[in-house]
């Protein structure tokens, strides 16, 4: 659970509609670990100040939360 509330301070709370379908996926986890404080998330140029913008724009491909949504090879 830390991990996943390290990443929505980076990447953002996914949205409520996007949680619902991890929810069907996500059997094991209870009720309360679904309760996620919103974040906007964090411009990654801050966190990466010094990296080309064709690598940012990579990571926010790789990065997005639903797998229908992210890049393939």
């Amino acid at each position: 659970m830390d991990q996943i509330h390290k990443i929505n301070k980076i990447l953002g709370t996914p949205s409520d509609e996007l949680l619902q379908k991890f929810k069907t996926h996500a059997s094991h986890m209870k009720p309360e670990d679904w309760k996620f404080q919103k974040h906007k998330g964090v411009n990654l140029n801050r966190l990466l100040p010094h990296s080309p913008k064709e690598l940012i724009d990579l990571l926010y491909k790789l990065l997005v939360y639903d797998p229908e949504g992210r890049i393939d090879a």
